[in-house]
């Protein structure tokens, strides 16, 4: 069910898009809060996994570069880079303060 969902989705947004243009995916999850806790690791792997499995079928076998934008903290953001197969972080509220930024790109290395 997951898969068609997200496929659908990704077919929509690349109705016209060229198959051959660079693209850098974004996936953010819904707002977390009491009704939706954070996701554990392995949870995101599993959409990552999607993603990319979809991505594939849409666009052909190339690399997906794939940011995860959700719940990002200096205490989680090495854990999701290593583990959930994401490319990168993509940085909202948390980089306007720039001692969190430094924190979290510290944790990296």
């Amino acid at each position: 069910r997951a898969e068609q969902i997200i496929e659908g989705k990704l077919k929509k947004i690349l109705d016209g898009v060229a198959k051959d243009k660079e693209i850098i995916w974004v996936y953010e999850p819904m707002k977390m809060d009491a009704k939706f806790p954070r996701l554990a690791s392995k949870d995101i792997k599993s959409v990552v996994d999607i993603i990319r499995q979809c991505l594939t079928h849409l666009l052909g076998e190339r690399e997906h570069v794939i940011l995860y934008g959700g719940d990002i903290s200096p205490s989680n953001s090495f854990n999701l880079v290593s583990t959930t197969g994401i490319d990168g972080l993509f940085l909202g509220s948390e980089s306007v303060s720039g001692e969190k930024f430094i924190k979290i790109v510290s944790s990296l290395f």
